[in-house]
């Protein structure tokens, strides 16, 4: 017998060698599943939604609405346009706007827009005294309104003329929560960058959250136009404004936890195609990592609210987030296995790389499949690899890093707010809320997670 035959390198180059197509089989199975289903189920939401408008006269449906806009160092010329769209909404139920600055550095020249849009009836000004995050500038704005529904819409968002309309009438079913619009990227037309992040929101939008949206699962509504039924996030509002991890208090990824939270309190989350609006999007790689991190670590950090929801709702959510989760990391796990398979036994290299180059060939042709644009298609697997996957990878490795988008407070900083009882009489049209003239009552925001469940 050979000695080299059963050396100890030998038989580990074996045995990568032969994991290597296992793992290729693996990821090619579950992209193409998770592909046709998806593509399946975001055909057959479109139709049912045409179908239960028609059935149950949802468009009659005109609950009151309080349009939440945070703001901070916003450009005034931005945000001029996201308030112009608000004014111009077709919506003939009651709606109240309330702008909620956030310590902006740049408050002087935010101001005209400010004085000219709250001028108008129904809309109200809240002034922070300083940055405190976009989780307590929206909680300022819900203890100072009181409408069937509260919507989210970010200071960099346009709001097309019906959009209010189409995704409030998604609450004429008692059992929906939280419903989130179709979002795309204002500014897409700025470069190849900006209209390759288009194309992934169009994606992201009309076929993976119509897919869920078909079981009721939505699983983040986006935060630059969500609307949320007020009675389904009052419950899990003192959890939302307190969450931590690791013992740091968080920040970022709110979209996507409050959608949990509500989602595990029984309720329904949807998504509305008619209901369009446009955003700003990162322009610069540079600006493009940074949102993909902190979206990928707030992806991981809430995987310890997804997993209880797989079991309640069907199996297609179990798949899609198993994908989510496993697709970006199987390709690096099986080009690291080939490279160490390849460095024992060179004779194995050759075929190996056709193996991955395979996958690889496999995924684009599938997202080419779903976008129809070959050549953006073809430019966003060269991201996939070069940018998105070490970005995930550098994701999980790092979710206890605070300068993700926690913020940590001084202690006794963070505290249940009332308004002065004079100002909650006189509340109406224009009223301007400053924060340095609210008054701390004597129910204090919880500290902890642990102290906001004792609360409810």
């Amino acid at each position: 017998m050979d000695p080299v035959s059963t050396s100890p390198a030998s038989m580990t180059s074996s045995v990568l060698a032969a994991g290597v197509p296992g793992l290729a089989v693996v990821y090619v199975v579950l992209a193409a599943v998770a592909t046709v289903l998806q593509l399946r189920y975001a055909a057959r939401h479109h139709h049912t939604l045409a179908d239960s408008r028609a059935d149950v006269g949802s468009e009659d449906y005109r609950p009151s609405v309080d349009v939440v806009v945070p703001c901070f160092n916003e450009d005034p010329a931005v945000l001029d346009r996201c308030l112009s769209s608000l004014v111009e909404q077709r919506y003939h139920g009651e709606l109240r706007v309330w702008i909620v600055d956030d310590g902006s550095s740049n408050r002087a020249v935010l101001e005209p827009v400010y004085d000219r849009f709250t001028a108008r009836d129904g809309w109200n000004l809240i002034t922070q005294p300083h940055n405190q995050g976009k989780r307590l500038a929206q909680d300022a704005a819900v203890r100072s309104s009181q409408g069937e529904l509260v919507i989210n819409v970010d200071s960099d968002t346009v709001v097309s003329k019906d959009g209010i309309r189409h995704i409030a009438a998604l609450f004429c079913d008692p059992r929906v929560g939280v419903a989130t619009g179709n979002v795309r990227a204002s500014n897409r037309n700025v470069n190849a960058l900006a209209r390759l992040i288009d194309v992934r929101y169009r994606l992201l939008f009309e076929i993976e959250r119509a897919a869920q949206s078909l079981h009721h699962s939505v699983l983040c509504c986006s935060g630059p136009f969500a609307a949320y039924r007020r009675s389904a996030i009052l419950g899990v509002w003192p959890r939302y404004l307190t969450q931590e991890f690791r013992g740091v208090r968080c920040t970022s990824g709110e979209d996507l936890h409050l959608t949990l939270l509500v989602l595990t309190s029984g309720h329904r989350s949807l998504f509305e195609p008619r209901a369009e609006a446009e955003t700003m999007v990162p322009s610069r790689l540079k600006d493009y990592a940074r949102q993909q991190l902190r979206w990928n670590r707030s992806f991981y950090r809430e995987l310890s609210w997804i997993r209880p929801l797989l079991g309640k709702h069907p199996a297609y959510l179990t798949l899609d987030v198993t994908a989510r989760l496993w697709l970006p990391l199987l390709l690096p796990l099986t080009l690291v296995l080939a490279l160490v398979a390849a460095t024992l036994d060179s004779r194995t290299l050759l075929w190996q790389g056709g193996l991955l180059a395979g996958m690889m060939t496999i995924h684009v042709a599938l997202c080419a499949w779903q976008t129809r644009q070959p050549r953006l298609t073809l430019l966003y697997g060269v991201l996939y690899l070069a940018l998105l996957i070490p970005i995930r990878l550098y994701a999980l490795c790092t979710l206890s890093n605070p300068s993700w988008g926690t913020r940590r407070f001084e202690q006794g900083r963070i505290r249940r707010a009332v308004m002065n009882p004079a100002q909650r009489r006189n509340r109406g049209p224009g009223i301007q809320v400053d924060r340095t003239d609210v008054v701390h009552g004597p129910t204090q925001l919880p500290e902890s997670a642990a102290e906001a469940r004792r609360m409810e």
